[in-house]
Order: C-alpha cells, then sequence, then structure tokens
C-alpha cells in the first residue's frame, strides 16, 4: 500500500492513513528514491513528491502476553533471575515496540488487537490484552501493568489527534531524539542493552519528556541536552519509572512512580542512570504534585464462578442450577442506552447473554428462541476458521454437571443440532469432550472430542431435547429423556463449558439448563497459575513467560526433569488439580500438610489447560500440599482448587467402609517405618471419612479408596517379618 500511495496520486488524495503490523520497521527495496525504498516514512514525513504527510499505523499491535503479574516470576533471565516486567512479549516489549516502530517507519498510532480481551480463555490468542473482562457474572476486571508503561508515554505529554489548524496543542515526535537499537522486527528483544528512547515534546517548545526503554540486565546512563527548547527559569527534570518489585515490596510498589528530580550539569547535559529491565520518563513537566499522574489501578476483585439461579440472572448457590438461559430475558428489564431506555435485547443486537460465538450467526429470534443463521451459501467461504457454527456458555471450572437443551430444525434442507460439555479450548465443536449430535432424521452419534463412541437412531422429528450429564469420570447422552449411551473414560477431561453446535442451516435452542448432579462437586472454586507467588518452587525448574503457548493459562508453564524438584501450594478445600500438558512420564510422590499421602504416584497424558493429576477426599480447610517429583518430566500450567461447600445431596461412603474391612486391623510391628506411615495416614483419612464429613463428594469417596488401597498394596514387610 505504501508504494502504491506514493506512485498512485489518485490512491495518495483519498486515503487518510495507511497501516500495516508485525514489523517495527519500513521496507527497504530498491534504490533510495524509489517508492519502495521506505515507503512509510516518505508518507509519514511527506518526504514524498506531493509534499504532504500522511499518517501511519501499527494497525495489528499486541499487549503483553500473559500476566505481567504472574510473569515476573520467571527465571529466563542470566542465571535463572527473572525479566520482571520484561522479556520477550511482556510490557517493556510492548513499549519497545512503540519506540522502534516510530524509529524505524515513523508510525505514530498503534492500534491492540485487542486491548481489552472480552473472549473465553482458550479460544484462539487468549491472554494477550491490556484489560482482561471475561466474566460479566463477576465483574472480574483485570488491569495489566502494561498500562502503567503505556502511561510513561501518554502521562507525560499530550497525545491524541490535532485539529485541523493544528492548535490543539498535540505535542510533537522528535526523530533526532529518538531511537532504537533492540533486536527483532515482531517480537522484539531489548535483552541486547542497545538504546531505545523516544523524545516528545510541546509545540510551543516549552516542555519535553523522553521515555528510555531498559529490556535489559544491564544499567544505562543517558545524556540528555535540550537545544532550540524554551524550558523557561527552572529547567529541572522529574524522572517517572516502572520496573518490578525489589524483594520484599509489594507488587506494584515500583510502577510509575517518581524517582528522582534532576537538573543539567555545567555543560547543559542532563544525566540519568536507567535500572536494569525498566521504562523510564525523564520530563520538564511538573507531575509530582499531580494525583492523576500518582493513581492506581483499580485491583481486581473476586473471579467468583458462573452459579446462578433458574433465570440464569442471580447468583445462588443454594439451588439445582449453575445456568439457565431460556433467551426470553424477561428478568433483564430494559437496559439504559444514552439517553434511551431500550429492551434488553435490542440491547445487544439480539446476542444472547454469556455466549460466544465461535462460527456461525448466533441471535435470538422474536419468538424468543436462539437460532444460528448462517447457511449453506456460507459453508465453503475459506473463512479464517472453517469450523460448522458453534457457541461457548459457561465457566471453565465447572465439573460435574447436566446441561440440556431443545433443539429444532426449521431449515427445509434439515440441518445438525449438537450439545457438549467440558470444554477448555478450541474453536469447533469437537473441542467439547464430549459432544452429543442430531439430525431431524433422528440419527444421533456421541464423541469424545471427535472420536465417535457410540451412534444410533431414533423417530424423526421436527425437534428434540438433548442432555449430557458429566459426573467424574463417567458421561451420560440422553435424548428426550432417555440415556442413549454412557461411557467410562479411562483418561477423562474433568472440567470445562458447554458448547452449542450447529450445521450451516437454520437450527433452533432453547431451554438450556445447566444443573448440579447430588453428591459431586459442581466446580474448581479458584484458580492459581504456575508462576503465582503463593506457589514456591525447590530443586531446578524452567519457568517460561516468553514466546507462551496461548493454550497454557497465561502463556506461562514451570516445568522440570529432575528428581527431586518439588512445588508447594497453600490453598482452602478439599483437593487440587495439577494442570499442564503433559506426557504421564512424571511420578510424583504427594504430601498434605507434611504427610506423605500418596507414593509413587502415577500422573496422566494430558493436552493442555487438563489435569495431569487430581487430589481429592481432604478434610475441608486450610492446606498445604507438596508435590516432589519422582522421575520423568512435569510440566505445570495451573493448579485449580475444590471447595468443601459445595456439594449437595447425599454422598455414598459404603466403598470406604468395605475398603476399611478388606484392609483389616493391621499393626505397624512388622512392616518398614518407609511403607507404614502412609498406610496408616491413608487408613485414618478413610475412617475420618466412612461416616461422611463436610465438601465430601464421590470422587473423594473414590479417592480415600483407592489411595487406601494403593497404600495397602505397597506395605513391605520387614526382615525378621518377612523370615
Amino acid at each position: 500500500m505504501g508504494p502504491a500511495m506514493l506512485s498512485d496520486a489518485d490512491l495518495f488524495g483519498i486515503v487518510d492513513a495507511a497501516g500495516y503490523h508485525y514489523t517495527t520497521d519500513d521496507r527497504r527495496a530498491g534504490a533510495a528514491d524509489s517508492a519502495t525504498y521506505l515507503p512509510y516514512t516518505k508518507l509519514a514525513t511527506g518526504d514524498n513528491k506531493y509534499g504532504q504527510d500522511k499518517e501511519v499505523w501499527y494497525s495489528e499491535g499486541t499487549a503483553s502476553f500473559g500476566y505481567t503479574d504472574y510473569r515476573v516470576n520467571n527465571n529466563e533471565g542470566p542465571n535463572g533471575a527473572s525479566t520482571g516486567i520484561g522479556g520477550v512479549q511482556s510490557a517493556l516489549d510492548v513499549a519497545n515496540r512503540l519506540v522502534k516502530s516510530y524509529a524505524n517507519s515513523k508510525r505514530t498510532h498503534y492500534i491492540f488487537q485487542p486491548a481489552i480481551g472480552s473472549f473465553y480463555e482458550g479460544a484462539q490468542y487468549s491472554h494477550k490484552e491490556l484489560v482482561s473482562a471475561r466474566d460479566p457474572w463477576s465483574g472480574y476486571l483485570h488491569y495489566d501493568a502494561a498500562l502503567y508503561v503505556l502511561q510513561q508515554f501518554t502521562q507525560f505529554a499530550k497525545t491524541g489527534w490535532e485539529n485541523d489548524t493544528n492548535t490543539a496543542g498535540i505535542w510533537r515526535t522528535v526523530p533526532e531524539a529518538s531511537y532504537s537499537g533492540v533486536s527483532g522486527t515482531e517480537n522484539v528483544d531489548g535483552s541486547n542493552g542497545a538504546p531505545s528512547y523516544m523524545t516528545l515534546a510541546d509545540p510551543a517548545k516549552r516542555d519535553f519528556s523522553t521515555v528510555v526503554v531498559n529490556d535489559s540486565d544491564q544499567t544505562k546512563t543517558y545524556r540528555i541536552v535540550a537545544e532550540n527548547l524554551r524550558l523557561g527559569s527552572d529547567p529541572t527534570m522529574e524522572v517517572w519509572e516502572t520496573r518490578a518489585a525489589d524483594a520484599g515490596q509489594r507488587y506494584d510498589a515500583n510502577f510509575k512512580h517518581l524517582v528522582d528530580e534532576i537538573r543539567p550539569d555545567g555543560d547543559g547535559y542532563y544525566a540519568y542512570t536507567v535500572k536494569p529491565r525498566s521504562i523510564t520518563t525523564l520530563t520538564t513537566l511538573d507531575k509530582s504534585a499531580d494525583d492523576s499522574t500518582d493513581q492506581r489501578l483499580p485491583k481486581s476483585g473476586a473471579r467468583t464462578v458462573l452459579d446462578a439461579d433458574a433465570s440464569g440472572k442471580r447468583a445462588d448457590t443454594r439451588d439445582a442450577y449453575l445456568y439457565a438461559d431460556d433467551f426470553a430475558y424477561d428478568e433483564e428489564g430494559k437496559v439504559r442506552v444514552g439517553k434511551t431506555f431500550q429492551p434488553y435485547l435490542a440491547s445487544r443486537g439480539n446476542q444472547p447473554r454469556y455466549m460466544v460465538d465461535q462460527t456461525g450467526a448466533w441471535e435470538v429470534g422474536g419468538d424468543g428462541v436462539l437460532y444460528q443463521y448462517m447457511d449453506q451459501s456460507m459453508k465453503d467461504t475459506a473463512a479464517w476458521n472453517k469450523n460448522s457454527p458453534n457457541t461457548t456458555v459457561g465457566d471453565f471450572r465447572w465439573e460435574n454437571y447436566k446441561a440440556s437443551v431443545d433443539v429444532s430444525f426449521p431449515d427445509p434442507d434439515g440441518g445438525l443440532a449438537a450439545l457438549g460439555v467440558r470444554q477448555q479450548k478450541g474453536m469447533a465443536i469437537s473441542d467439547a469432550a464430549y459432544n452429543l449430535r442430531i439430525g431431524p432424521d433422528g440419527a444421533w452419534t456421541f464423541y469424545e472430542y471427535g472420536t465417535v463412541v457410540k451412534q444410533g437412531t431414533v423417530a424423526a422429528a421436527d425437534g428434540y431435547r438433548l442432555a449430557v450429564e458429566a459426573k467424574g469420570a463417567q458421561v451420560t447422552a440422553f435424548l428426550d429423556g432417555k440415556a442413549v449411551a454412557t461411557y467410562d473414560d479411562p483418561t477423562p477431561e474433568t472440567e470445562g463449558r458447554v458448547k452449542l453446535g450447529s450445521g450451516f442451516q437454520k437450527t433452533g435452542f432453547d431451554n438450556l439448563k445447566v444443573e448440579r448432579i447430588d453428591g459431586y462437586t459442581p466446580y474448581a472454586a479458584a484458580q492459581m497459575d504456575n508462576m503465582d507467588s503463593a506457589v514456591s518452587y525447590e530443586g531446578t525448574w524452567s519457568r517460561k513467560a516468553s514466546f507462551g503457548d496461548a493454550m497454557d493459562w497465561y502463556r506461562s508453564t514451570s516445568t522440570s526433569t529432575t528428581a527431586g524438584a518439588s512445588f508447594t501450594v497453600p490453598f482452602r478445600g478439599t483437593g487440587i488439580d495439577v494442570i499442564g500438558g503433559n506426557d504421564a512420564s512424571a511420578v510424583l510422590d504427594v504430601y498434605v500438610d507434611g504427610a506423605l499421602v500418596a507414593r509413587n504416584a502415577k500422573t496422566t497424558a494430558t493436552d493442555k489447560r487438563l489435569a495431569t493429576y487430581a487430589l481429592r477426599g481432604l478434610p475441608n480447610g486450610r492446606h498445604e500440599v507438596r508435590f516432589v517429583l519422582k522421575s520423568g518430566k512435569l510440566v505445570l500450567d495451573a493448579l485449580n482448587t475444590v471447595s468443601g461447600h459445595d456439594v449437595h445431596g447425599t454422598v455414598d461412603t459404603a466403598p470406604i467402609r468395605r475398603a476399611l474391612t478388606d484392609v483389616g486391623s493391621l499393626e505397624q510391628g512388622g512392616y518398614t517405618d518407609d511403607s507404614w506411615p502412609v498406610f496408616a495416614q491413608a487408613r485414618a483419612a478413610a475412617k475420618a471419612a466412612e461416616g461422611g464429613q463436610k465438601g465430601l463428594d464421590t470422587v473423594g469417596v473414590g479417592q480415600l479408596v483407592g489411595r487406601l488401597r494403593a497404600a495397602y498394596d505397597q506395605l513391605t514387610l520387614t526382615e525378621d517379618a518377612a523370615q
């Protein structure tokens, strides 16, 4: 586009701005005076045959990847040190992109893709935003520290759009005092310690600010001289800095804070030494008394699980529902839009509540039914996501539940309707771990992901009620209230959202319900990232944040292949899941509150975001769990914890009593000091739970029995007893 605009006067005349992305640099092809050599610089500066300048934008810029809160705990720096708020794809990387894309291609506008992440995690490109707003039911918002980094530019200059007469006072960039030598053109890397700085100046020449980015592990001293400016009688510069906290400080202690005031030396130079892994703004503005400059970003509130009443609107942890939607929204009332009030659906373009379309056109019709409208004409259009239409709803922490929905087929060409459960990631209906699909001819198929579990046929009809119930490792599919397939998954996916799907025909969905299952924990109460400061590590771990996979939570993982390496997690509840993409080679010893509860525990081969090991059946309360790697490789992505307050209905503890009877009343006498304590602990835990205990569910019963039998089988006789 740049060379075309420089070569075509008509095109140049009608285009106001040119944008391109995924590189900070300009094009360099052909002779220096050709349209293909530095075309965007020539557009931006007016150094072209038209003598006019155009806006040049970075049209699809990324924010920091993951959460800066977590990535500060990486060990990717020299000798295993943290890179703080820096490193590739970090908040400082974003700052370097701004500087380098201006220095090398004169771009003055950076468009975030996205600035706000408001789609469910696990879809494409999650965790690359400035603000995360993914749970409208909880109001949870996360403001990333990258916002402080951006404020190091925007709060020390007047930025924005200039008016037609150039009198709005918007500050100008100063190309002679802007430069970047950091490596890379997309994911830029400042670890080489090269200079990287941008200068902005008041058009009246009374003030200026120089923003310095140092994403290296070295200190860097800058000297600045102000020429052709009118700074007045007080040339003092304030120095504002953002970097990671020092040891013992709160996380945001060093974010956008005033660290110094400096004056020019006898030669007229300001000098300042910039700390490693920081962004520093040196400004002649007096911002020290400005409350807005010192203002902190809002703190994140509780990220509560979606557990609503039968209307789907109000939180209710006591009833039988996790969520419901009849798509009529009588309970919502009218919504204020500007100075008017509109019906709920009209105010949102007939979009259903809490749903995220992955493919297709999903809207609520005038009859209060959710329809997927995309037809056969859109089937083979080479769309970005080449999947059949599907939409997702719910909470990634949902575990044991029954989802059901009415489906109908108003399209004369027929169609397909699908219902899936326990979806964690992906953009297709087959990314729901267990899904049931049916057409108007009555032919149905039950899948684990995209693999057929069972098929059958019922009578042809204009509509059906589909249901899928997932409890522990057992999943059952229902048609019109009748169970048609039950699957006991040897390696189950245990958590995730609900999906609806269709073919490329108009298809109806109504009366969606997501219900608890008596005797089972409905959801995990909380999640901790592997780089959460609450998780402590011992031994050798690679704690990776740069170039992280979008399918890993917050694009970070901690990995070890060293026997004896361990991590410790404090939590409140009755159980915890170890989440991560693993190959089943890891063997663990598991300690709870200092006691060994599982020796040589096996892990499961799992895809990303799934549990490779689950611990259940603990007494409800505070615990500290330590996982020790005995052998193999363990990838830790996140940890989900289970609360003891959420189990409804009765729990059958007869399996515990049978297991206690089977192991009998052994005494320690003839068993080794190595094997006996594990058995004694497992037996005591089983005895404490045999009459029921708060928070114990059916999965916990199974695990208590499993740990008791495993400990019994691992009992080893002493040499004397064996003779």
